[in-house]
């Protein structure tokens, strides 16, 4: 059985907002990868990191907050998939419940994410369950996750 949740996506505002939500309605914990990967820099935005210490450094303290999250137990999960390797989705798969926060082209245009107007497919492989986002609250997000979340967490 999977013992965290992540909620992942192009949108990382609303992947924080839900997985918040989501953590308050089931007493799981919270955790933003980037929020983790600026505490380890000791910097207060993922902005700053880059700019002061810049991306290679940025990238090893994410390897090392996704590496650190596959241990932990009974948390909700928080990552923008644009800063993300393959590599770790596949081994934050094997632990966590992986719920793709999806955009249309249009959507992922105003995001400044249109190299990855294929996202649905380049991680198809990755997502346990798909959630089209587009236009959608956290709230709306979170009911549609309790609606198709019960198949992986049935055990617990």
């Amino acid at each position: 059985m999977k013992k965290n949740i992540a909620f992942i996506g192009c949108d990382l505002k609303l992947c924080d907002e839900a997985a918040q939500k989501f953590s308050d309605c089931t007493d799981r914990y919270f955790l933003s990868i980037e929020g983790l990967c600026c505490y380890y820099a000791c910097k207060p935005s993922k902005q700053d990191v880059v700019n002061l210490l810049g991306i290679d450094l940025f990238n090893k303290f994410f390897a090392k907050a996704i590496s650190d999250a596959i241990e932990y137990e009974n948390t909700t999960l928080s990552i923008n998939v644009l800063d993300m390797d393959i590599m770790w989705l596949e081994k934050l798969k094997q632990s966590a419940v992986m719920i793709l926060l999806g955009n249309s082209k249009a959507e992922l245009l105003k995001l400044g994410a249109d190299k990855q107007g294929y996202v649905r497919q380049r991680y198809k492989k990755f997502y346990d369950i798909y959630i089209n986002a587009d236009k959608k609250s956290a709230d709306m997000v979170v009911n549609e996750t309790f609606a198709l979340i019960k198949r992986f967490t049935s055990e617990e």
